[in-house]
């Protein structure tokens, strides 16, 4: 099958700022940016999480719009989900890594990146402060999802965002949001779809494949020892899909393997939870030594984890599984 890959944009004129790189610029804090001394400047807000289809959408207009106003095209976010401070849910592993966000949003066309830190003080900003700390009196305009709401208990919406612009001269753009089979594409449902072990339908609905990334650690070396050498990850920041063996790539260094991976708490062996994210690639192998990062790319189901009654009836699946995988990849 295909890899779904984000192509970089072509290089595109900058303004205001001094730098010829086309690396996103990133800003940790609203004073940091103001001092950037951008002029014009059309705005998204949001946490991001995944940059799947429905704010890819958003961010395809909002580059546009950046674009026909001769504007810098920039994104808010948070570090730290906002669901989080608020306790409305368990804090729960996110679908990209800040690194991640920052590269996929770069690769849209993002200009400028403010990450925000989420914290007491701004969760208890009111809305026209906030919209006065972020963008100042320059020149200014926000693409946002229709039912954006924000400040301080989230009771500013984008009525307020309009008579901010009157004064500016800018134009506000709402989206309504991006659905698939009838269903909205969330963050939620793509979180949904993976704790089941369901990477295709999560494919769909990101428009590319599902990454981990993770720091190579030592195995016991029970899967050497059966014929089946692993690349074991650990250190994952972003949400682990649901246990099974799935058809997948290894990606270290710059290339592609071709693999057999599999999650799970290995039950055959061992009686722990301790959930095991493993990676047996089937053909050449890379060398990747202990602390060395790499990812997994998942590309398919296979199976659920299942607890097999001796070694034999493992092995045996095993040869269907790596058979299984070589099919749905390489083919």
């Amino acid at each position: 099958m295909a890899l779904c890959v984000y192509a970089k944009p072509a290089c595109r004129k900058r303004v205001t700022m001094s730098s010829v790189s086309h690396s996103v610029m990133r800003y940790a804090s609203l004073s940091a940016w103001r001092a950037s001394g951008a002029e014009r400047a059309i705005y998204t807000i949001g946490n991001f999480d995944g940059v799947h289809r429905g704010h890819q959408a958003l961010i395809a207009e909002l580059v546009a719009r950046a674009r026909e106003n001769d504007a810098l095209a920039v994104a808010v976010s948070f570090c730290g989900h906002t669901r989080d401070h608020f306790g409305h849910e368990q804090r729960k592993a996110p679908l990209s890594t800040r690194e991640d966000r920052a590269r996929l949003l770069e690769a849209l066309g993002v200009d400028a990146l403010i990450e925000l830190e989420f914290d007491a003080a701004l969760a208890a900003l009111h809305g026209q402060d906030f919209l006065r700390a972020l963008a100042g009196q320059g020149w200014c305009g926000f693409v946002l999802g229709e039912d954006f709401r924000f400040g301080a208990g989230r009771a500013s919406d984008a009525r307020d965002i309009a008579h901010f612009l009157d004064e500016r001269g800018g134009k506000l753009v709402t989206l309504p949001p991006l659905c698939d089979n009838g269903e909205r594409v969330s963050s939620s449902r793509i979180r949904a779809l993976l704790l089941a072990g369901g990477v295709e339908g999560a494919r769909v609905l990101l428009g590319r494949e599902y990454v981990l990334r993770g720091v190579r650690v030592s195995g016991d070396g029970i899967a050497s020892r059966l014929g089946y050498p692993t690349v074991n990850l650990g250190e994952i920041a972003a949400l682990i899909p649901g246990n099974g063996v799935y058809a997948a790539y290894l990606r270290y260094a710059g290339r592609l393997y071709p693999a057999l991976s599999y999650i799970g708490t290995r039950p055959t062996h061992t009686s722990g939870s301790c959930i095991r994210v493993e990676a047996h690639t089937l053909d050449s192998s890379p060398e990747v030594a202990p602390g060395e990062d790499a990812e997994l790319i998942f590309a398919h189901r296979i199976r659920e984890e299942r607890c097999f009654p001796d070694e034999t009836a493992l092995l045996e699946q095993l040869a269907l599984d790596a058979a299984a995988a070589r099919g749905l990849i390489l083919s």
